[in-house]
């Protein structure tokens, strides 16, 4: 599954979660979501905090 955010970037939000870095932040996609987040650091509390729940 991919979703379309500003400026035409394409991202696929399958597959398991992971960071990605693009122009205008970080986010964390996968597992069919797609979330913002602040930093690479909060990046990684948030897909720790997601996979062990």
């Amino acid at each position: 599954m991919k979703i379309e955010i500003i400026d035409g970037v394409e991202i696929d939000i399958s597959g398991p979660l992971r960071k990605l870095r693009l122009k205008d932040g970080w986010y964390v996609v996968g597992e069919g979501s797609l979330d913002t987040v602040d930093s690479e650091e909060e990046a990684e509390l948030l897909i720790q905090h997601l996979t062990t729940q």
